[in-house]
């Protein structure tokens, strides 16, 4: 079969046009995916300001358990206190494990006082502060003594 030039043409633009189309449907895509990647982590950072001051909270209410003298007073901080462990785990938060004798790591833990053991060195000897990931990254280092 022979075809007209003008038909060959016609056909070449709509291949080119298609062509076309693809790359800026791909484009637009890509657009897409790099807008929603941003708002991601933009939501991720704000949550994590937020969480770090619950942290705080939950610091608190921690040490307030523990010195309570009020039954009725200490079962409603725990109750409240577990509500808020749930929403972590909801959230992806969860304790950086900082065991007494386990390794110090700088990753995870942040030393502030150094206590003489004739055991290892380097071991955590005690923690003062909880650490906390969230998404996988450090929220909070863990705030513990070392031995040397």
């Amino acid at each position: 079969m022979i075809y007209s030039k003008k038909y060959i043409k016609k056909k070449f633009e709509n291949i080119i046009l298609k062509i076309n189309i693809l790359e800026i449907k791909k484009n637009f895509l890509k657009k897409i995916e790099i807008f929603e990647k941003k708002n991601i982590i933009k939501n991720n950072n704000e949550k994590s300001v937020i969480f770090k001051n619950i942290i705080q909270v939950v610091d608190s209410l921690e040490y307030s358990i523990k010195n309570c003298q009020n039954n009725n007073l200490k079962e409603g901080l725990i109750i409240t206190l577990k509500i808020i462990y749930n929403i972590f785990k909801k959230n992806q938060i969860s304790n950086i494990k900082s065991l007494k004798n386990s390794i110090y790591n700088p990753s995870f833990h942040e030393a502030i006082v150094r206590v003489k053991s004739d055991s290892k060195k380097n071991l955590i000897y005690s923690v003062l502060q909880k650490g906390y990931f969230y998404l996988k990254k450090i929220l909070r280092p863990s705030i513990v003594c070392i031995t040397y």
